[in-house]
């Protein structure tokens, strides 16, 4: 099994999480979504992936996914800005399993992983 999923709650972490690559094994900590104690909201580590689409790549869609993409959940972005440090950013925004998160995704132009937490309901 590679990821570990609570059904009831949708709290999810991810095991074994290596790739090979010429030889050579590159392991990553994967993808969690899980409850805090303190405070009883979620948060976690998830990976964003784009598609594009169209006959001039004008349709982009964004989903939040798990290491190995057996979770799969559409999200909404912001629009694109440049941070204080040069690299570029949008928010995400989506929901699951009944409850709404949030988190910065940084340095868009080389890295897919965002740290979320959960917010409360938008209408």
């Amino acid at each position: 099994m590679k990821t570990i999923k609570d059904n009831k709650t949708g709290a999810f972490i991810d095991q074994d999480c290596t790739i090979e690559h010429n030889g050579m094994k590159f392991t990553s900590g994967g993808a969690w979504l899980c409850q805090r104690k303190d405070t009883g909201k979620f948060e976690g580590l998830v990976y964003v992936t784009e598609t594009i689409s169209g006959d001039k790549n004008q349709f982009r869609d964004y989903h939040v996914t798990n290491w190995h993409g057996d979770i799969k959940i559409h999200c909404i972005t912001g629009k694109t800005f440049y941070s204080n440090f040069g690299d570029r950013r949008k928010y995400v925004w989506f929901k699951y399993n009944d409850r709404y998160f949030y988190g910065l995704w940084c340095s868009i132009d080389w890295n897919q992983s965002v740290y979320v937490k959960e917010m409360k309901p938008w209408s």
